[in-house]
């Protein structure tokens, strides 16, 4: 019996080791199946990332190709073999989704940042052309990231987040692309302030789609498909363990980009001169935490009271003070001095000729292509913007009421100060300014009768009528009070690519740029009506009996398209030296008088000086503020946001080259700049301002 349960009992152990073998035996078998299978999706989904990268080059050559026809017959095969490649590959995604939508989720910020860079044009594919360092590439992605991550922890969903973050870089990238285009740089953070004052001219602008964006536009919207057709069920919360330490490596990257050194260290500031080569998203970031001014090294608050300028006061008796008209006119410009090309006519033939009893010569702008405002501040406080944070905008962030102005300081000695634009009172905040500036009326486009219009604007012509009505009211109600008026333009606006409304097509390109572009024949025939509605201007003061000055100059130039600038230069933009750079940001400049004056000409100096430049014509008193930059103008001439010179006229853009009488005084003015603007509770007024006199608004 016993044997017989023993022998029994052998066969029943036996089937169960043999089961258990067998199941383990199964259990490593499909174990090795399984890792075979993800070794296999995981490669599928490489060459899925490969195809769909494939995609995006392809439909970049073929924009490149309809754009710059840069394709050689190579390019051509090699882009037939990416999109093969990239259709045959997107296969595979049906069985794999899982591992897919990871992917998609990972490649996201990549595309994104691909995406924004490919429309500022930083990276290129025919040529080859990548303008971004690996540390700038790796930043910049960092950031986009982050940005992902962030909309993945609040929605729990990997293609959700994915598409909502890849969305914005789309929008994001866009925009940029027509801010590039209209203004010659990129987003800043300042132009956050400025979306009201964009809005109030979009109209003007030509926002039809260039081909880039068409192919940009296929290649997200492939994308989002993608997305779509592998999208997951429900929403999957992120785990504590993940969610916890990303969000700590998130915080620590943030706080270690904004407030410490780390950026300084790895050689990142913010791109003034050419703005796109930190890349969009990085270059934003480090404007925002560049967006102060730090006191400059050896600050003291008593060093305007020790430069040795010391303010002039005003005599009881003296000559009459002449009238002062300042007419800043919207985008006047020269563009002959960009290089050489044929017009058919002279587009200022009045404001060429215009020598008797006139000092005249250049202006460099800080601005190109806008930000307005930024003139109208270097001219009306002696300031530089090449002190002040790249990008922002000095009239809504650096004024206040009580400073220093032109305008108050001829208040001060008996001007009526009158402020004059032809637009709307809420751009750039000038209603606000104007008044801390001291001005006692202001004029803007509700104060105008609605005609004489070009294009969409109030033209010179009628502003300048406008202007002299204001005038003869003055004098029939204060005689014998001078008056200082600051006129900005508004009719050579930018967009000029609008219907030839009230405008002539009376000078154009000739020879090889015949009809090649329409945006410059535009601008040049808007200055050819700006020139005779100044000729108009002056023989209305020539004959007025009061001795009356008139300051005729230019904000910025006009950005025109990179074509333009290609064919001109013969080079990007991007590769341009210093000089040829600020070629692009020089205007002419005349001051007249109806009076004998001393004339001269061939004069070359930055917004900052002209105001003194003005004052010295018409025999007026002077701060100490004002000498000091008169006599900083004999040693270095130009000063702007974008780089500066001595005499030699050789433009730089690091003040290392400076030589070292160079380098001190304009360390000097940097110190009193920031004493005037940061710190106003230790202001030297009587540095600032004239002696005696209260000249602050």
């Amino acid at each position: 019996m016993n044997n017989q349960n023993s022998e029994s009992g052998k066969p029943k152990g036996s089937r169960l080791n043999r089961f258990r073998s067998a199941a383990g035996l199964c259990c490593r078998i499909n174990r090795q199946q399984a890792g075979e299978k993800s070794v296999a999706c995981l490669l599928r989904s490489g060459l899925i990332g490969f195809g769909f990268i494939g995609l995006f080059g392809c439909f970049f050559a073929a924009a490149e190709a309809l754009l710059f026809k840069a394709m050689s017959f190579w390019d051509v095969v090699v882009s037939a073999l990416l999109i093969g490649t990239g259709f045959g590959t997107v296969s595979f995604v049906y069985p794999h989704k899982k591992l897919f939508r990871l992917f998609l989720w990972l490649s996201g910020p990549l595309f994104s940042m691909l995406m924004t860079e490919v429309l500022i044009g930083n990276i290129s594919a025919f040529p080859l052309k990548i303008n971004l360092t690996f540390t700038q590439a790796v930043l910049n992605l960092v950031w986009y990231y982050i940005i992902a991550l962030v909309f993945y922890l609040i929605s729990g969903r990997l293609n959700l987040s994915a598409g909502i973050a890849v969305s914005l870089s789309f929008f994001w990238g866009n925009l940029n692309y027509y801010v590039f285009r209209f203004r010659g740089r990129i987003i800043l953070p300042s132009d956050l302030l400025s979306v009201r004052t964009a809005l109030q001219v979009q109209d003007n602008y030509d926002w039809k789609p260039a081909m880039l964006q068409w192919a940009v536009l296929a290649v997200f919207l492939g994308y989002l498909c993608l997305l779509i057709i592998t999208k997951e069920r429900g929403r999957a919360r992120p785990r504590l363990r993940f969610a916890v330490p990303v969000m700590m490596v998130c915080l620590i990257f943030t706080v270690s980009f904004f407030g410490s050194s780390f950026l300084f260290d790895i050689g990142i500031k913010p791109a003034y001169w050419y703005t796109q080569n930190n890349g969009v998203l990085l270059n934003f970031c480090t404007y925002l935490k560049y967006g102060y001014t730090e006191k400059p090294d050896g600050y003291s608050a008593d060093i305007p009271g020790q430069s040795g300028y010391l303010s002039d006061g005003i005599s009881g008796e003296g000559s009459e003070k002449p009238n002062i008209i300042v007419v800043m006119n919207e985008a006047f410009s020269d563009p002959g001095v960009l290089g050489q090309f044929d017009v058919n006519d002279d587009c200022m033939p009045f404001f060429r000729g215009l020598n008797e009893n006139t000092v005249r010569g250049y202006v460099y702008s800080s601005e190109l292509g806008g930000n307005t405002a930024n003139a109208e501040y270097e001219f009306l406080t002696g300031n530089t913007m090449a002190f002040l944070p790249g990008g922002t905008i000095a009239y809504q962030m650096y004024t206040a009421a009580g400073d220093y102005s032109l305008s108050g300081q001829l208040s001060g000695i008996g001007y009526k100060t009158v402020a004059m634009h032809p637009f709307r009172k809420n751009c750039w905040n000038r209603t606000a300014v104007y008044r801390n500036y001291g001005f006692s009326a202001m004029y803007f486009e509700d104060d105008y009768i609605k005609k004489g219009m070009v294009r969409n604007y109030i033209g010179d012509k009628y502003n300048y009528e406008k202007l002299i009505s204001v005038y003869e009211a003055h004098r029939r109600q204060e005689p014998d009070a001078p008056i200082f008026i600051f006129n900005v333009t508004m009719q050579n606006h930018g967009g000029y690519l609008k219907p030839w409304v009230n405008l002539n097509r009376s000078i154009y390109l000739t020879g090889g740029y015949l009809d090649k572009y329409p945006a410059v024949d535009q601008y040049l025939s808007l200055i050819r009506e700006s020139d005779e509605a100044f000729e108009a201007l002056v023989n209305y003061f020539a004959g007025v009996d009061k001795p009356t000055i008139i300051v005729m100059f230019g904000d910025h130039q006009p950005k025109f398209e990179e074509k333009f600038y290609y064919d001109v230069f013969k080079k990007h933009t991007a590769d341009l030296t210093p000089d040829e750079r600020q070629r692009m940001h020089k205007v002419p400049f005349v001051i007249w008088a109806n009076y004998d004056i001393r004339e001269r000409a061939g004069l070359h100096l930055s917004m900052n000086y002209l105001q003194t430049f003005v004052l010295d014509v018409a025999g007026l008193p002077l701060t100490g503020y004002q000498k000091l930059l008169r006599q900083m103008h004999e040693n270095i001439p130009v000063i702007n946001s974008i780089g500066f010179c001595e005499r030699s006229l050789n433009f730089k853009t690091d003040d290392l080259t400076l030589s070292k009488a160079g380098r001190e005084q304009l360390q000097k003015y940097r110190i009193i700049q920031y004493n005037g603007v940061f710190d106003r509770s230790n202001r030297a007024d009587g540095f600032f301002g004239l002696a005696g006199i209260d000249n602050a608004s």
